[in-house]
């Protein structure tokens, strides 16, 4: 039977993987939330403008744009639910709202999710019977 090596640890290489650690801390404290913000801010206004647009101009409101509108309502939902979220779970040691706004949110997520999906191919099933030119996949010969 062999003994394990176990290789000491001086009290200076403790500190300084603790100082490394701690730095490490800070660091993505600041860097984290800031590009949560920004993803999280553009997502908002790219996705509102974007709706604004195609709703607001009337030449603009065509089938194949429905679907793009779906999209950016879905990214929209999305954002406005599961990043600010996100950043507390990166920033912070674990969820702070507890137990039931973690289901809550959670099934809000799979929620949006599975109804801007559905809606999304339904969408493009619509566009696909109802526009001749629009792209269509092969279908296999049997």
């Amino acid at each position: 039977m062999s003994a394990c090596n176990v290789t000491e640890v001086s009290e200076s290489e403790m500190n300084a993987s603790r100082a490394w650690f701690e730095r490490f801390q800070l660091i993505s404290s600041i860097v984290i939330p800031s590009v949560f913000g920004v993803v999280f801010i553009i997502g908002l206004v790219g996705n509102a403008t974007l709706v604004y647009a195609i709703v607001a101009n009337k030449p603009m409101r065509t089938k194949s744009n429905v679907l793009i509108v779906s999209l950016a309502a879905a990214d929209f939902l999305l954002i406005l639910v599961s990043v600010p979220f996100a950043t507390l779970l990166y920033t912070t040691n674990g969820w702070v709202f507890g137990q039931v706004m973690c289901k809550v949110g959670h099934t809000l997520i799979i929620i949006i999710t599975i109804y801007y999906d559905t809606r999304t191919v339904h969408t493009h099933t619509r566009l696909t019977a109802l526009c001749p030119g629009y792209p269509r996949a092969p279908v296999p010969e049997r």
